[in-house]
């Protein structure tokens, strides 16, 4: 798991340790060094990160909200019917045919989120 997330202001990367496998926040940025809670574990100059263990709830909280509202925002910036014609007219993709197409069922303990209704045509 590697993930890009915003933490302070700062883009860090959500990752786990290599030594330990605890969850945490390494830079990507060498001046992100003197961020607060950022530790040195390693070996080469540029190995630091934040411990997920050592934010606090609130922390924790701000960094799921700081990147949510950012996901939200960059979704509703993005106009499918634009990404549609390219996809279909530049690249020269179709729409998959019965015989390509997967079911997939979810566990019973996933979720998915819906950011706008599907039209009838398309269920």
């Amino acid at each position: 798991m590697e993930q890009k997330v915003i933490y302070n202001g700062q883009i860090l990367t959500l990752t786990h340790f290599w030594a330990t496998g605890e969850p945490c926040l390494w830079i990507t940025d060498p001046q992100q060094i003197g961020m607060p809670k950022m530790e040195f574990v390693g070996g080469y100059p540029n190995e630091y990160c934040i411990f997920l263990k050592n934010l606090t709830e609130t922390e924790l909280s701000q960094i799921k909200e700081d990147n949510n509202a950012y996901e939200s925002q960059v979704t509703s910036d993005v106009d499918l019917n634009t990404i549609k014609k390219l996809a279909i007219g530049r690249l020269g993709m179709n729409y998959p045919k019965d015989d390509q197409k997967k079911t997939y069922t979810m566990p019973s303990n996933s979720y998915v989120r819906q950011y706008q209704e599907v039209p009838e045509s398309k269920r």
